[in-house]
């Protein structure tokens, strides 16, 4: 019996999370996740797990990884031929790091100028779940998850320091997502919090009218940092979420 949990386990991981977190742009975690899959199916192997049985486990796990692919793809109506988008002669994080530096601008100046350039050039969607904050920035459409990394490069790159938080619970506003309107909701959002000086503040790419400190939501439970081991499955669990939330077309 231990054999066939350690099989299941190392399944997921090699075959279900790996590709997943590697698409997404977790690419270190991508490989952490394979090494500790074939780990778990070497463990598995050593327990005399019958070679059916490992067999039937990955197969089971590269079930549900095609599952989820088929019904995110067609579940938000996913575009891949939709590519990028130019913001005042801006398509790239490195086109968004290069005119925050041409500013001239420092400290919280220069915080609340690349925050809302990254609110201006994202538009919510749910439409293009699995691409990487790099990617969707480009593209200029993403969920809070791809705002708040792309965002956080793009401060990484101008030595400014943050890190990516998360609530399971957030209560926002009525809003329209992908061309329908979405009413009043509790839900889960991922942000930034910065720091300067000592002094840290709430900053979120998700709406023009946020500015370092404020922000267009509320918070209702724990607010806890959003760490690299957990950021490609909070990715994984917001896609479908959203996927089962996004209208029928």
């Amino acid at each position: 019996m231990p054999g066939f949990l350690f099989g299941f386990v190392g399944g997921f991981l090699l075959i279900f999370m790996t590709p997943f977190s590697v698409v997404s742009g977790y690419t270190v975690m991508g490989a952490v996740f394979g090494v500790a899959g074939i780990a778990w199916l070497v463990l598995a192997w050593s327990l005399k797990t019958p070679r059916l049985g490992l067999l039937s486990l990955l197969l089971v796990n590269a079930v549900l990884a095609l599952f989820l692919t088929g019904l995110t793809s067609w579940g938000v109506g996913y575009n891949p031929e939709q590519y990028k988008n130019s913001l005042d002669g801006v398509v790239t994080i490195d086109d968004a790091v290069q005119l925050c530096r041409q500013t001239g601008l420092s400290g919280w100046e220069l915080v609340a100028y690349a925050q809302n350039l990254t609110a201006r050039k994202f538009t919510y969607s749910r439409k293009n779940p699995w691409d990487t904050p790099a990617k969707a920035f480009a593209r200029g459409q993403g969920y809070c998850q791809q705002q708040a990394l792309a965002l956080k490069e793009i401060y990484d790159r101008l030595g400014i320091e943050s890190r990516v938080v998360y609530a399971a619970r957030c209560r926002f506003t009525a809003q329209v997502i992908d061309g329908q309107l979405v009413k009043e909701r509790v839900t889960g959002h991922a942000w930034l919090k910065v720091k300067i000086d000592g002094k840290e503040l709430d900053v979120c790419p998700g709406a023009v009218t946020n500015m370092p400190g404020v922000v267009n939501f509320s918070v209702l439970s724990d607010v806890k940092t959003l760490n690299p081991i957990m950021q490609p499955i909070t990715h994984i669990i917001s896609v479908i979420i959203n996927t089962l939330r996004a209208p029928a077309k």
